[in-house]
């Protein structure tokens, strides 16, 4: 935790850098980026070959509400 931070600051901050921009800084109801279809896919692979069948089902939930 940071006391006394501002996101703002924080924000513009981690906008000047070309490899992230300003575009997935902004509050919204879904997410996005080149790798998180892609990493949330390996991650419900990686929780069902280990039998977490429950948590896999929850997160490809996610992924599918986002992909909508």
């Amino acid at each position: 935790m940071t006391q006394g931070a501002s996101i703002q600051e924080v924000k513009e901050i981690i906008a000047a850098d070309d490899r992230i921009g300003s575009k997935y800084l902004q509050c919204s109801l879904g997410f996005g980026g080149s790798c998180f279809d892609k990493d949330l896919m390996s991650l419900v692979y990686i929780l069902k070959s280990n039998g977490k069948h429950d948590s896999a089902k929850y997160w490809q939930g996610v992924l599918d509400i986002n992909t909508r």
